[in-house]
């Protein structure tokens, strides 16, 4: 009798015992005991950026540390007003009309720049150098790149008096001149077409002034960005004679929709993937122009339909308008 009492107790302990494992495995099947948060989501699948992180990804490929080239092309009308931003500094190649300049002010200022590092005046026709001398006289101006040449007209000696009133440093520039810093190179080419001739700076030809046009490249990591000015016939197969042709990312067309044989030849040994053009109505592209774009499948910008941004960080390439 003794040992069927002993018997039971033992039983009653063992179920006892089982009882409470039962329990703690329920207890932790339950959920009490949870996995860090980083741990549950790669358990679960759910490691998704954020909605903040999400938002960013829809506005710019590139990562918020990445170190970019920003290029807006600005809606000037027939004119051409280019602002460049890279490493804290802002290129702005020519400044639009005399007319243009309250809108070239307000895009610095919606985009809180205050200051321009360089300044790039490609030639001295009023669609290119009309605004310089209102921008220069509200704005710090580091540097001041010109062609070689003198044009006695308004525009230009109110250019070269605000420059001297606010100290602005300017460079004639006569022979290829380079400006780098850590992740850019910007060179800008000037023409020899005219040396040794003498020119009237009273009565100076468009053609003459047109093929005066610095030529500026811009290479930024893998990609090359190429602006021609006002660049005609003799001066862009001149560029192209003396110079190595890269593949241009983007190239700002010259001369407002103008149609060259040059143009067809340059864009066969570039090969870019968009090209600008600085117009006023897109019903004033040359046809011969807007043929050869077709034929090449090159899209067409024209800023007459808004301003248009390029962004890189050297490899990849976006483009809005």
């Amino acid at each position: 009798m003794e040992r069927i009492h002993k018997f039971k107790k033992l039983v009653r302990i063992q179920v006892l015992t089982l009882t409470v494992l039962v329990l703690i495995f329920s207890v932790v099947g339950c959920g009490l005991f949870q996995p860090d948060e980083e741990t549950k989501e790669q358990q679960t699948g759910s490691l998704n950026p954020s909605s903040e992180s999400g938002d960013a990804s829809e506005t710019s490929p590139f990562a918020e540390d990445a170190d970019l080239l920003s290029i807006d092309f600005l809606q000037v009308g027939k004119a051409d007003c280019m602002v460049m931003q890279v490493e804290g500094k802002v290129i702005m190649i020519d400044t639009g009309t005399q007319t243009s300049v309250s809108t070239v002010k307000s895009f610095l200022s919606a985009n809180g720049i205050d200051q321009i590092d360089y300044m790039i005046i490609t030639h001295y026709d009023n669609d290119h150098i009309g605004g310089a001398s209102a921008l220069i006289g509200s704005l710090k101006v580091g540097a001041l790149f010109l062609p070689d040449y003198v044009r006695n007209n308004d525009r230009y000696r109110d250019m070269m008096e605000a420059a001297g009133t606010n100290d602005v440093a300017v460079t004639r520039v006569a022979e290829d001149l380079t400006v780098s810093g850590e992740s850019f190179r910007m060179v800008i080419n000037p023409t020899h077409l005219y040396d040794g001739e003498t020119l009237d700076p009273d009565d100076l030809e468009d053609s003459v002034d047109n093929d005066f046009s610095l030529i500026v490249t811009m290479q930024f990591g893998q990609t090359r960005f190429l602006f021609l000015g006002d660049a005609e016939k003799d001066r862009l197969d001149e560029f192209m004679a003396n110079t190595t042709v890269s593949v241009y990312k983007v190239i700002k067309l010259p001369h407002h929709g103008d149609y060259y044989k040059s143009i067809k030849t340059l864009l066969n040994k570039s090969v870019p993937e968009y090209v600008v053009t600085c117009i006023d109505n897109a019903e004033n592209m040359d046809a011969s122009l807007v043929t050869v774009l077709s034929e090449k499948g090159i899209p067409s910008l024209l800023t007459c339909q808004g301003n248009i941004k390029v962004l890189t960080d050297g490899k990849t390439l976006t483009v809005s308008q």
